[in-house]
């Protein structure tokens, strides 16, 4: 292109030049002629000569007065409308020599120089501007890129009056007709504004309006980012906020926006900086721990249900925060996949809901409960007992928070697979029939069975199956003996035996505390685990 415009103005030129020449050559020949054929004399001849010689002096100084008034006024007028253009943006436009000497700008850097053009034409940025010269000004006329192309970037910047801004300059090669570097126009631009509200969409692109939090968006992400080796183990805690929706029909969705707020918070105050905690959905929320294993995250996990319960007691007059449903689980090693993780902890998560430690009872554990206190001697009393001691237990053999709730549960249901037996068989006061005794012994199996069925209820499903398995082999359905009896089942075969013993049945009489105390202790080995026996004795019921 450059080269076009080059050679058509050589066109020109040389076109104008040929036309001049030609006139010329035709003017003198041609009067000159003339001359020598009208006068005879020579003075005459010199006189005409003279005149004709004055006269294409003055028609010659009209044309290349025209030519070249026409020229520059195309030029001016070009250059006038250049200038208006370059003055009415907003954007600095400002041109340096190779040596980075200013040679003008436009009415915007005159504004932010706080100076005319002509006062520093001929001027480094550093004589401008003195110290606070930007490296991005300074570094003008210093290079050019290889092809001459136009580049970009972005400085922090700091305005004359102290502002401080972020500004983007665009740094051109300014080349002359013939090619060679002339100089560098620079465009500048404040672009704070623009960056402030980028990040502030980029920030509502992968956080949560409502809670401040990572949204769902930005959840498969993060999950990434955190699932590395540097970052094992990985701890990850899945929550849901009880009770959303009743707030919302009842209150309003203010009072549940509030409810969420006062979730997030909660767990936001849980987290380390190298934490990450998301809103997964409506009432949802994850939190990953890296480099975080399972002694680290129980006390974090009791924290965070510490803080839910403190909260209830300082909005007494507000709405109250009912609950936060939670379950965790641990990424141990590299084979196991996060998402593996995240669903182990949703479905203790699902238990503990199941459990209702917080007395929200699910439908499901309701029904079960009252069929099986109808039909047997487990009342809702028995079962509390029975979980408060199995989790007293339960920490005193160092049980894990995990375990804990596991065992809590099984405790309340231990005998679920009762509710297939006949209610005169177990209410009956007298001697059972050895048919009777054997529809007995199959309740472990029913129970089983129910628990495998409900996939929340799985993970209890041996305890139940195992709890009337004796240490020496002789107890039902399998007759396991010692170690081979998991360790949950001899927990509650032990509070089970204690309960019994000191609550009053049909058949028999009540037991006395010190006297069932001697019972544990003296089928301690037998029916017993001892080292749990001895425990549960001397460091539960003592207290």
């Amino acid at each position: 292109m450059k080269e076009h415009r080059i050679d058509d103005a050589k066109s020109k030129s040389l076109k104008i030049i040929t036309i001049y020449l030609v006139i010329g050559i035709i003017w003198i020949v041609g009067t000159d002629i003339l001359s020598n054929t009208i006068f005879t004399d020579i003075p005459q001849v010199y006189a005409a000569s003279t005149v004709k010689g004055i006269f294409y002096v003055l028609i010659t100084a009209v044309i290349f007065y025209l030519l070249i008034y026409s020229a520059l006024k195309k030029v001016l007028e070009k250059q006038s409308l250049l200038k208006s253009l370059i003055d009415s943006t907003e954007d600095w436009i400002f041109y340096v020599d190779t040596h980075g000497r200013y040679l003008g700008c436009n009415k915007a850097f005159e504004r932010y120089a706080n100076m005319k053009e002509e006062d520093f034409f001929g001027q480094t940025p550093e004589q401008v501007f003195g110290q606070n010269v930007t490296a991005a000004f300074s570094q003008f006329g210093c290079s050019t890129s290889l092809d001459n192309s136009p580049f970009k970037f972005e400085e922090a910047f700091t305005y004359p009056d102290g502002r401080q801004a972020i500004i983007e300059l665009i740094k051109t090669t300014h080349l002359d007709i013939q090619g060679n570097v002339a100089g560098v126009i620079g465009v500048g631009r404040d672009i704070t504004e623009r960056k402030i509200r980028e990040e502030s969409i980029q920030y509502l692109g992968c956080h949560d309006a409502l809670t401040g939090l990572y949204n769902r968006a930005n959840y498969e992400s993060e999950k990434q980012n955190i699932d590395t080796e540097e970052n094992l183990p990985i701890s990850v805690i899945v929550c849901d906020v009880d009770g959303l929706k009743l707030v919302n029909d009842a209150f309003g969705h203010v009072a549940g926006d509030h409810l969420l707020i006062t979730a997030a918070e909660i767990l936001k105050n849980a987290c380390k900086e190298s934490d990450v905690a998301v809103r997964t959905g409506g009432d949802e929320f994850c939190v990953f721990f890296p480099r975080t294993g399972n002694e680290e995250i129980e006390p974090i996990f009791e924290a965070i249900n510490n803080q839910c319960q403190g909260t209830q007691m300082k909005q007494n007059d507000e709405l109250q925060l009912t609950s936060i449903s939670m379950g965790f689980a641990v990424k141990e090693t590299g084979e196991t996949s996060l998402d593996e993780v995240i669903l182990e902890a949703e479905e203790y998560m699902y238990r503990r809901k199941l459990l209702g430690r917080k007395g929200t009872h699910s439908t499901l554990m309701k029904s079960i409960m009252a069929t099986l206190h109808e039909k047997s001697y487990e009342t809702q009393e028995h079962c509390n007992r029975m979980a408060t001691l199995a989790r007293q237990l339960g920490r005193a053999v160092k049980l894990s928070g995990m375990e804990l709730d596991i065992l809590e549960l099984a405790a309340s249901l231990h005998d679920i697979g009762k509710i297939s037996i006949d209610l005169s068989i177990l209410q009956k006061s007298g001697k059972l029939t050895e048919e009777e005794w054997g529809l007995i012994k199959k309740h472990p199996e029913v129970g089983w069975r129910i628990t495998q069925a409900i996939t929340e209820l799985n993970p209890i499903s041996d305890i139940v199956l195992f709890h009337h398995e004796r240490w020496d082999g002789t107890g039902y359905p399998r007759g396991l003996r010692g170690e081979e009896i998991p360790v949950l089942a001899r927990i509650i075969a032990i509070v089970d035996a204690y309960d019994a013993m000191i609550e009053e049945r049909p058949y028999r009489g009540a037991m006395s505390i010190e006297s069932a105390k001697t019972e544990i202790l003296r089928m301690a080995g037998t029916q017993f685990d001892a080292k749990i026996a001895k425990i549960f004795v001397e460091e539960v019921l003592s207290k």
